[in-house]
């Protein structure tokens, strides 16, 4: 399952103008019946197995679809998850 938005969302909220490329190249793949294999593997390679076929390079656009929220830097430290946690027993 994949999430679509035009903008980052959390507190940035910066908008992403040309995400409507992986957009559209999913419309496409579903309307012309693109095999799956290729579906998943454009997705995860497409620049690089058909860097000359603009749809395989728009599909890589998952990659960067996530969310991407600004996260301070102390984040793991404040929250209990410093180097001494990670000393473990088991």
């Amino acid at each position: 399952m994949v999430r679509y938005a035009d903008s980052d969302g959390q507190e940035s909220d910066a908008d992403r103008p040309t995400a409507y490329r992986y957009r559209d190249f999913v419309i496409r793949s579903l309307n012309e019946d693109l095999p799956f294999d290729a579906f998943v593997r454009w997705q995860l390679a497409g620049d690089e197995l058909e860097p000359d076929n603009p749809l395989a390079v728009a599909a890589t656009g998952f990659i960067g679809s996530g969310t991407h929220a600004a996260l301070p830097d102390n984040l793991m430290e404040r929250n209990g998850f410093g180097s001494d946690s990670m000393n473990w027993t088991i």
